[in-house]
């Protein structure tokens, strides 16, 4: 099976419609349960639903935690991640599918050239976030403290940026499914 077959098999509109509910499902249960338990434990937010967040904030908020914290912080770390994934995971099959249903030219391009891993920076720069603000909360202390929190907080800010991309990306391709719609029902077939 070549991997157009394969690729085309797996970004379904099925495929997609699941991918969305799984992250509309993960989402659900990061609000209502992971971030209500943390904030209850903590006192709170978790850092990574903070924005704007700074090295500051962090270091006080650390300082305010009572036990308990980083078990709390793991179940909601453990959502988070899963999250992250699930949404990738979507935004790679919606493209790929938006791309099988257009054949732009400009798509053949960009998916040649990787595109469709993109989402998936975002994913990454969560597990790193939430490595870092774990190590925080389970006592990390020393000279790389400081360096943590620093690492942390640049993190934090390029997944939102990474999130930001992946909207932006799906708009772009959104346009120009419905430009070239127009040029096809305007010069005829």
């Amino acid at each position: 099976m070549t991997k157009d077959r394969f690729s085309s098999r797996c970004a379904t509109g099925l495929s997609v419609g699941v991918a969305l509910v799984a992250t509309g499902a993960l989402l659900f249960v990061r609000k209502s349960v992971a971030v209500p338990y943390f904030e209850k434990v903590a006192g709170f937010k978790p850092f990574d639903i903070q924005f704007p967040l700074s090295a500051t904030v962090v270091a006080i908020q650390l300082g305010a935690y009572g036990d308990g914290a980083g078990g709390a912080y793991a179940i909601f770390a453990a959502c988070e991640i899963l999250l992250a994934l699930a949404a990738a995971v979507f935004f790679m099959l919606l493209w790929r599918r938006m791309f099988l249903t257009s054949h732009a030219r400009v798509f053949v391009l960009l998916e040649s050239g990787g595109i469709l891993l993109a989402p998936f920076a975002a994913l990454l720069c969560d597990i790193a976030e939430s490595a870092g603000f774990s190590g925080l909360m389970l006592g990390l202390s020393g000279p790389s403290y400081e360096f943590i929190i620093e690492f942390s907080v640049f993190v934090h800010k390029l997944k939102f940026a990474f999130e930001d991309i992946r909207v932006y990306f799906t708009l772009f391709f959104a346009a120009t499914i419905a430009v070239q719609r127009m040029r096809r029902e305007h010069d005829g077939p």
